[in-house]
């Protein structure tokens, strides 16, 4: 289900009739804890209020599945305001029409992982490796991790203890690195189903378009 919050009952229809499919308006943020949202649209004109930006840091810290897109208004200011919050997209309301639906299609795609990420945070797991398939699934839902090398320094752990624990932990059926892999190619056909070229796919993550 898609939610929408916005500061005024316009722009809440505004943004509904820009979304294809279920939505719900979302009257009280308090409701978000036990719904069934998988994307959050959050319409705020500019300046956003500093409440909206304390409810996005909590959704950040309390649902990090659900994908949060915000509507405002084509600022500069508006980068400066949301620097250290995560989020999906952001769009302007002068661009719902065109701009508002791929990025959902690509904000739900990332759940699925999200979600994931939150079941291995919360596993019965060695530490290290728990840290690391966590951190992995997250990050494939931007841009993938490159290698193991990598994800041991994101998370803080050694590359042989994140491979060992891994390999014990499925049994010798695959290794860390096709893991990571796997993750590359998932997300490089998600953005082709985005409708970008392999080539921009390649550049968008930094690998060979073979």
């Amino acid at each position: 289900m898609i939610g929408i919050l916005a500061e005024s009952p316009d722009d809440a229809a505004l943004i509904a009739n820009a979304v294809v499919g279920e939505t719900w308006i979302v009257d009280d943020p308090g409701r978000l804890a036990n719904s069934h949202v998988e994307c959050l649209i959050l319409g705020c004109r500019h300046p956003v209020p500093p409440e909206r930006i304390e409810l996005l840091q909590t959704i950040e810290r309390d649902a990090p599945s659900v994908a949060v897109i915000l509507v405002t208004d084509p600022e500069p200011e508006v980068a400066r305001q949301l620097s250290d919050v995560r989020m999906a997209a952001v769009v302007w309301f002068e661009d719902l029409r065109t701009e508002l639906e791929p990025r959902i299609a690509a904000a739900t795609q990332s759940v699925p992982l999200l979600r994931l990420a939150e079941r291995v945070a919360g596993a019965e797991l060695p530490p290290a490796l728990r840290s690391g398939m966590a951190h992995g699934f997250r990050a494939a839902t931007r841009r993938p991790v490159r290698s193991v090398r990598e994800l041991a320094a994101a998370v803080g752990y050694s590359p042989v203890t994140l491979s060992q624990e891994f390999r014990e932990r499925v049994g010798g059926a695959a290794t860390l690195k096709q893991f990571l892999s796997a993750l590359s190619v998932l997300k490089a056909h998600q953005l082709r189903r985005e409708g970008l070229s392999w080539e921009a796919v390649a550049a968008r993550l930094g690998l060979a378009r073979q």
